[in-house]
This record gives C-alpha cells, structure tokens and sequence, in this order.
C-alpha cells in the first residue's frame, strides 16, 4: 500500500472506541471511520441475517465496508455490501494493487 500510495478506508458499524482499540492493536497506518448510527450502513444495505440472528438483529447485522483509493483520489475498489468475506480479502485487493503504477 505504501509502495503504490494506496490508501485502504474501512467504516465499521463498531463505536470509535472500539475502532481505535482495533487500529492500535492490528498498528494499521489506513483509515477506520466510525458508523456506530449505521447511515451509511443503511445506505448502502451493508446488513445480512444469520439463522436465528433475526430476533437479537432485526434490521440485520451490520458489516463493516472497504474501500481502497489510489494516489490519484480513484476509488479503485468497495467491498460488497452484505458479504463479510469481502472486507479486505486479499484475493480481491492484491491483484488490484498489483496493476497500479
């Protein structure tokens, strides 16, 4: 990500407290925005239900989202809205980091 000045954007339905644990603890250098209300969840439908999670998560579990941007401001890849897996998952991001100049 430094080499190729790819910034990695997360938002977490997590409080920021919770965020800033997680970034001191994993050291990462990106960026974690906070979407404790959920707008952006809601937005965007980045929810899924789990068998028998209907009746502690109504509305649906929120997920976290991942974006990658390039030097140039070009979101260059967002994570799907209702796939956990997909959040940062190296098998999508590295080809697509691999290819920027």
């Amino acid at each position: 990500f430094i080499e190729k000045e790819v910034v990695a954007l997360g938002i977490s339905p997590d409080n920021s407290e919770v965020n800033t644990e997680a970034i001191k603890r994993l050291g990462w250098k990106n960026i974690l925005l906070t979407d404790s209300d959920q707008q952006v969840t809601k937005t965007y439908g980045g929810k899924f239900f789990a068998n028998g999670s209907e009746t502690k998560y109504p509305e649906g579990i929120p997920l976290p989202a991942s974006v990658l941007i390039d030097k140039s401001g070009i979101i260059r890849y967002v994570s799907s809205p209702g796939k956990a897996n997909e959040f940062l998952d190296p098998s999508h991001i590295f080809p697509i980091v691999a290819q920027l100049n």
